[in-house]
Formats: C-alpha cells, structure tokens, sequence
C-alpha cells in the first residue's frame, strides 16, 4: 500500500507545474502520510530535516496554504481539532 500511496503522491505532483512551493507540499503530503497519529499543527515544519530546511524561512501562513492545498487535492484530511 504504502508504495500504491507514493506513486499516486508523485503522479498528483507530477501534473504541476515544478516550483519550491511544489516540492514542499510533495515532500509534506510524504512526510504525513509515514505517522500513524494525526500531527498537530504546530510541529508540522519539524516532520522531517527536510521540511524544517524548506520551511526556514517561511511563515505560518506557508503551512496554512500548503495544508489547504493538500486537503483540496484530497491528500490530506484535517483532524477534529482543524
């Protein structure tokens, strides 16, 4: 299953146009989708060393973006609490 989810991930992404703002959401939507619990939003940047280096110098409004992006091509799924 888990290598059916990344080939969807990689085939969603591929239909995009190549950015920065592409491959973080890429790499975010990966990151997710390897825990087993819902993250809170507050340690989403720190998922991986990866995440933290793209999200450095980005604001929080980066990751609210990102993660509406991710829940309107239906990769991700708010919890209970947003």
């Amino acid at each position: 299953m888990e290598v059916a989810w990344e080939n969807f991930v990689n085939e969603t992404f591929a239909k995009q146009r190549p950015s920065q703002t592409t491959a973080r959401r890429k790499a975010l939507v990966l990151a997710l989708s390897h825990r087993s619990k819902a993250v809170a939003y507050a340690d989403i940047h720190q998922l991986t060393p990866l995440l933290a280096t793209m999200f450095a110098r980005r604001t929080g409004r980066t990751v609210s973006r990102d993660l509406n992006a991710l829940v309107g091509l239906d990769l991700v799924a708010r919890g209970i609490d947003g």
